[in-house]
């Protein structure tokens, strides 16, 4: 097999990774409404256990960053994936309030396993140019994903209980699973890296990535990232259950109308990338989009109850701009740490602090819900917009004086 070849099959094979990882983890959300439906889970209930999932998955981002930069890839993905279907598989056997909490909760540890070792494979077999149009072209997993998830999901809950959408996903994962494994290993051994990826990070460089996060202007940037995670994940997690609340939906038609969003949210990371492009910016491309999401949000609040339609046109807008700001933080920003051979490091950490938002958006919005109802969490919603929004414009100040300074 010819070089150029071996690198499109393991960028196929990654993105299928991410893919599966996807649809085995936005069936939950799928399966919300009918799971409120049998009367064994309420909203609170289910807030817990998908706030559950993102403190695990963005507390096993750290973990499964740091393993990314030492562990083999095709071996962690393999764990990460397998471990994921058998927690799928396990609600369908136990699917009670405490055993789905538990299940979900290592859900999310075990696909915490899955992006660093594909980010690592993108920067270790590619140049600098083909990792910057992987990663745009990988970012499409993301929405095919949910799409797939929900299709899956829609078609089962028309014939079957809740509780064979974990089944049919669990036992499709462990299927795919074997194959994307092997194939990925069998490519790395005929692939060579890239001359400045040869070594692997030491402990004092991934403690250097760690201090410029956390420790330097740079940490500004955290609250942007956490609000991203919690209206890209925390919004589109509650969407079917928002739809049949405010207007009556039925679960499969909502999950119908639901998949609209993801085939728009395709179109997210390409229109960052081409902005990023002509600003050369990174923290000027996340204002604008999060200045466009804001702008929808705002009118979301304001028409929430004048159409089902309009409403979910407005959310399409709000969740494509959180993935185009999804590739800006999570794609862009950690390739300034390969001088330090931490990418897998840096990925991890900012996605956990990602998810850790996610996971705060959906447990005080199953706590908050029955409160303050709908409009209320929009309103929540668009003030943390606009705090990100604030912090942004602030970075993106600061940048440019900087460079005015050093040009002068």
């Amino acid at each position: 097999m010819e070089k150029s070849s071996k690198k499109r099959a393991l960028f196929c094979l990654g993105t299928a990774a991410y893919f599966i990882s996807y649809i085995c983890r936005l069936n939950l959300t799928a399966a919300m409404p009918e799971m409120m439906g049998s009367g064994s889970f309420t909203a609170a209930k289910l807030g817990i256990i998908t706030s559950v999932y993102f403190v695990c998955y963005g507390v096993g981002q750290l973990f499964g960053g740091m393993l990314g930069d030492f562990v083999n890839s095709a071996l962690l993905i393999a764990v990460g994936l397998s471990g994921s279907a058998v927690c799928n598989l396990g609600i369908f056997f136990f699917p009670d309030f405490l055993p789905v909490l538990i299940l979900w909760a290592f859900n999310g540890i075990f696909q915490a396993m899955v992006w660093a070792p594909i980010l690592k494979l993108f920067t270790d077999y590619y140049t600098e140019e083909e990792q910057v149009k992987n990663l745009t072209n990988v970012s499409v997993a993301m929405p095919l994903g949910t799409l797939a998830g929900y299709l899956i999901s829609a078609l089962v809950l028309a014939f079957f209980d809740w509780k064979y959408v974990f089944l049919v996903c669990g036992l499709g994962n462990l299927l795919l699973t074997a194959a994307i494994a092997t194939g990925i290993r069998f490519l790395c051994r005929g692939m060579q890296k890239t001359k400045a990826t040869h070594k692997r990070a030491s402990l004092s460089e991934m403690k250097t990535a760690a201090k410029k996060i956390f420790l330097t202007a740079f940490a500004a940037v955290l609250l942007p990232i956490a609000v991203h995670g919690a209206l890209k994940d925390g919004m589109a997690s509650w969407t079917p259950t928002f739809l049949k609340e405010r207007f009556g939906v039925g679960t499969v038609f909502g999950l119908v109308l639901t998949m609209i969003i993801p085939l728009f949210n395709m179109c997210g990371a390409y229109l960052s990338r081409a902005v990023y492009k002509k600003s050369n910016n990174a923290y000027f491309t996340a204002c604008l989009f999060f200045a466009l999401a804001s702008a929808a949000l705002g009118a979301l609040l304001l028409f929430e109850k004048a159409n089902v339609y309009l409403s979910l046109a407005f959310i399409v807008v709000v969740t494509t701009c959180m993935y185009a700001v999804n590739f800006i933080f999570i794609s862009i920003l950690p390739l300034g740490f390969k001088k330090y051979d931490c990418i897998g490091t840096a990925s991890g950490i900012l996605n956990s602090v990602a998810y850790l938002g996610t996971a705060l958006s959906c447990f005080c919005l199953g706590g908050v819900l029955g409160k303050i109802g709908w409009t209320g969490v929009l309103g929540l919603w668009l003030g943390i917009a606009l705090l990100a929004e604030g912090i942004l414009i602030g970075i993106y100040v600061m940048n440019l004086k900087n460079k005015q300074e050093k040009g002068s």
